[in-house]
């Protein structure tokens, strides 16, 4: 933070009726899946994580499931941005941005990143990059949605803006064979080229960006 504090921020499931305190967690009928009721929370320090001070909550549920997948970037001017997904059924899963400039005390309302329809990115994702450039890694179910769990076919791409996230764009979509390529993560080598990590059900995928930020090709398949 500005003053030199630590924000952690993490996801926090919690039990919302009797059924899911008194549930046998070993048994797959009564467990939970990643539908299961989440907010987000957060913790400062300011001695350097050697202490912290209470939690609170960043992000309240304010949908049917959850609400998760927190991402935090620092803009030049100051300002931060807040990226998180919000579950509200199989036809609604969207991703969406809040903005800071007092540290985090308030935040404007949620502005959707995403069109409506089956869409997340996964926490601590998001990277600017040393051109300034931001992007965000996503993944969806191809055609929007809806989701129909393992029968889904997902796919990925980022989000990538020159303008702190006023505007963005969308890059092009990523799969592989099987039910496709999910839960991106993008790194920015020495060279300025990207690599790119993709879960897949049959391999894990490594490809690099063709110079140009907003599109991976494959470079080599690590089983």
């Amino acid at each position: 933070m500005a003053d030199g504090s630590l924000l952690l921020v993490w996801c926090e499931y919690y039990a919302d009726r009797p059924s899911h305190v008194t549930r046998d967690p070993t048994e797959i009928e009564t467990g939970f899946g990643d539908e299961a009721p989440c907010r987000i929370s957060a913790k400062m320090s300011k001695d350097g994580a050697h202490t912290w001070g209470p939690r609170f909550t960043l992000q309240a549920n304010r949908w049917r499931h959850n609400a998760k997948h927190p991402n935090l970037i620092r803009l030049p001017d100051g300002e931060i941005l807040f990226t998180f997904t919000a579950w509200e059924s199989e036809q609604y899963r969207n991703v969406f941005l809040r903005r800071s400039t007092d540290e985090c005390e308030s935040w404007t309302e949620p502005e959707m990143v995403s069109e409506p329809g089956w869409y997340c990115n996964n926490h601590d994702r998001a990277l600017t990059l040393s051109t300034g450039r931001i992007l965000l890694p996503a993944h969806g179910v191809v055609g929007g949605g809806p989701y129909l769990g393992r029968d889904s076919k997902l796919c990925s791409w980022v989000w990538y803006s020159e303008d702190g996230f006023r505007t963005w764009t969308k890059g092009a979509e990523v799969t592989v064979p099987g039910r496709g390529a999910h839960e991106p993560t993008i790194v920015e080598r020495s060279d300025s080229s990207l690599l790119c990590f993709l879960r897949t059900t049959t391999t894990r995928i490594q490809a690099w960006s063709c110079g140009t930020s907003t599109q991976c090709s494959k470079d080599r398949v690590a089983r």
